[in-house]
């Protein structure tokens, strides 16, 4: 006959226990993982600039012309993108010829950096009248988020970087 061990206060626990809690949680974690599927394809994220606008709390008359910031902005940014797609096709069927034209290449690189300029400028020119709208505060506020988000943008950058 064996004794019992000293100090044992509660029997082993089973395997059946154990198989039980790990599909417990199994479920759980696939029950979130589905709901956070669902809930990122029926809930669109706000766009960094309308959100931006949200933190300001805009009157009617700084909404306004926050509006047309942003007209600009999504306007000159979707012909930025377009017009810079097409060059960079030109720039790539360039390169694939068998002996590509250096001034042809500088030339379009040329007009990628002029249209990117030409954004910068538009953005620019409309982004000061939507600044005249703004209180001291919200002036100060504004440009706080703003470095906040480029120093995040950055650092991805960097992270991203090899």
């Amino acid at each position: 006959m064996t004794a019992p061990l000293e100090g044992a206060t509660s029997p082993p626990r089973s395997k059946g226990r154990l198989v039980k809690v790990a599909l417990a949680l199994s479920l759980a974690l696939n029950l979130c993982f589905i709901g956070g599927l669902a809930y990122s394809k029926f809930v669109k994220p706000t766009p960094p600039l309308i959100q931006l606008g949200r933190e300001l709390d805009l009157s009617p008359d700084q909404r306004k012309a926050f509006q047309g910031f942003l007209k600009v902005v999504w306007g000159k940014g979707g012909t930025l993108r377009d017009e810079n797609l097409k060059i960079g096709q030109q720039i790539w069927d360039e390169l694939a010829q068998p002996k590509p034209d250096p001034q042809k290449l500088a030339a379009l690189f040329a007009d990628i950096a002029n249209n990117r300029r030409d954004y910068q400028t538009a953005v620019g020119a409309a982004l000061l009248p939507f600044l005249e709208t703004l209180s001291v505060e919200q002036r100060q506020r504004f440009i706080e988020i703003s470095k906040r988000r480029q120093a995040i943008a950055n650092r991805m950058r960097q992270l991203l970087q090899p």
